[in-house]
């Protein structure tokens, strides 16, 4: 399945509501919905510094895992859920995730997205 079919079924069916794609080698952003502003760098180095929790637009995230592909993160307030996913190239997909969601399920995912970026 392409990046774009997989992404509006992601959003069509509510799994993710917000997404940016982030440069690994910039740490710019690259695209993001309309609904999301993040900041990239910091992200990005939270991600490699393997911090306990995140705060992304003002919602704390508690770190849950993190491996040199993947950042999952959940607000135990039921505030949704932060995932990156490392793309095959130097990108990585980054996504919002609503609490109702099932964690592992989103960010399996949103790592199929990810895998489909090129």
């Amino acid at each position: 399945m392409a990046f774009q079919q997989k992404y509006n079924e992601l959003i069509g069916n509510g799994t993710i509501r917000a997404m940016a794609i982030i440069d690994l080698t910039s740490g710019g952003v690259v695209w993001t919905t309309d609904n999301w502003s993040i900041d990239s760098h910091a992200i990005v180095n939270a991600w490699h510094n393997r911090v306990p929790a995140i705060e992304v637009q003002g919602v704390r995230y508690s770190t849950l895992q993190v491996t040199e592909n993947r950042f999952v993160c959940t607000n135990v307030r039921g505030q949704g859920h932060f995932i990156i996913a490392k793309c095959p190239t130097n990108y990585a997909i980054t996504a919002w995730s609503p609490s109702e969601q099932q964690l592992n399920v989103a960010y399996t995912e949103v790592a199929r997205l990810a895998a489909t970026y090129k």
